[in-house]
């Protein structure tokens, strides 16, 4: 019976990404819009032209593009190979190389999960929870999968002690999306004694990337970081699975059923709260953790930060969420009961489609589903991390 279940389990795997990469290749122009726009980004900027103009962009591709180009310009040189081809060609050779990737990514993450546990249904558990971010990334045509790809393998690498490349791995997706410097503080539960000279250098690293890439075009990327401002600000107006827009969202909703107006400055209040809250937590655990100084428990640091980084990130997409898969996964199957695994893997992989079209309870919980979904795993994986250690503590006592 278990070997047919892990027969139908694989089917299934095997089905779903083949219909979403059939589906996505079916239409070069309904799909992986992400990538169309860094296509012709990279085109003008490598033509001597203004990335980040829409005119220029609209120009270039017959057609409007009404998104913002927010990559600094040294990272649109990471496109300038599909440049060398037509539009045509680089869609399906881009969606060729995020299949691969995926398979990659795939295998690495293995690398994370106990043998018995990474198995098919890990993998149907990935294409499933939180709302389904790596086929929101095929679809859109993001670089998600890519950024996932290099951001497991740092992790890897700091488990095995290669704090260089490590580093290496950070800076470079840092130089493109800069907030991801911040699982540099990672180094500060090192065992190394050279820790601090890898933490500094590595901030040293980046900072001087981001001044040469200013430095050789300081109008190009005085436009990216004016983009960057305003998409920022569009985001943070939606409705998007991060914390900041629940507070926002939710205070509103309290604000229309009490009939009082709350002053705008609540939000920025609460949110700066939540995550001083969050940092707060995670530091307390991550620091009980390291005196362990166990495989096992340098893994959970790993996850805590990654819960720490989705859940004070103040704007975001749907597909930021395949940061969390994995540690999702491990706490679910190995930090909490195995008779709770059956009902929290139906509670995360639970899907709507839908938009936020008022104010309810109902609408407000399935917009923010995956962040619900990841404060409960979290707090679960806070539990787990803080009963252990007072059981060791009274243990140690007796």
């Amino acid at each position: 019976m278990r070997r047919m279940l892990k027969c139908l389990l694989w089917l299934f795997v095997i089905c779903y990404l083949t219909r979403l990469f059939y589906q996505v290749a079916s239409d070069t122009g309904e799909y992986q819009w992400d990538f169309r726009h860094a296509y012709y980004a990279s085109q003008a900027y490598l033509a001597g032209m203004n990335p980040y103009s829409a005119e220029v962009l609209t120009r270039l591709a017959g057609q409007y593009t009404g998104m913002r180009i927010v990559y600094p310009p040294h990272s649109l040189l990471y496109f300038a190979f599909f440049t060398l081809f037509t539009w045509h060609t680089a869609f399906y050779l881009f969606l060729g190389l995020k299949g691969a990737a995926l398979i990659a990514l795939g295998w690495l993450w293995k690398k994370f999960m106990p043998g018995e546990r990474a198995g098919a249904g890990f993998y149907c558990f990935c294409l499933l929870a939180y709302f389904n971010p790596l086929s929101i990334d095929v679809w859109v045509g993001n670089r998600t999968v890519f950024e996932q790809l290099v951001l497991w393998g740092a992790f890897l690498c700091f488990l095995r002690g290669r704090l260089i490349w490590f580093c290496s791995l950070v800076v470079i997706l840092a130089s493109w999306r800069a907030s991801e410097v911040l699982f540099l503080s990672l180094l500060l539960v090192s065992p190394s004694p050279r820790k601090y000279r890898y933490l500094w250098g590595s901030c040293g690293a980046l900072a001087l990337v981001l001044l040469l890439s200013y430095a050789a075009q300081p109008v190009l990327y005085g436009n990216s970081m004016r983009n960057l401002a305003l998409e920022c600000a569009d985001k943070m107006q939606q409705s998007c699975p991060v914390s900041r827009c629940f507070i926002k969202d939710a205070l509103m909703m309290v604000s229309l059923k009490i009939g009082i107006p709350l002053p705008s400055s609540i939000v920025t209040v609460s949110y700066w709260g939540w995550v001083i809250l969050v940092i707060g937590i995670t530091v307390r655990a991550c620091r009980r953790l390291y005196v362990s100084r166990s495989d096992e428990a340098a893994k959970v640091m790993i996850f805590l930060v990654c819960f720490a980084y989705i859940l004070i990130f103040p704007y975001g997409s749907g597909y930021w969420y395949a940061l969390l898969l994995v540690p999702t996964y491990y706490v679910i199957t190995c930090m909490v009961s195995g008779r709770a695994f059956p009902f929290l893997f139906i509670i995360l992989a639970m899907n709507r489609d839908g938009n936020f079209f008022n104010l309810s309870l109902y609408n407000l919980m399935w917009t923010y589903y995956p962040l619900l979904c990841a404060v409960l795993v979290w707090g679960l994986c806070l539990r787990t991390v803080f009963e252990r250690e007072d059981a060791g503590a009274s243990r140690c006592m007796t």
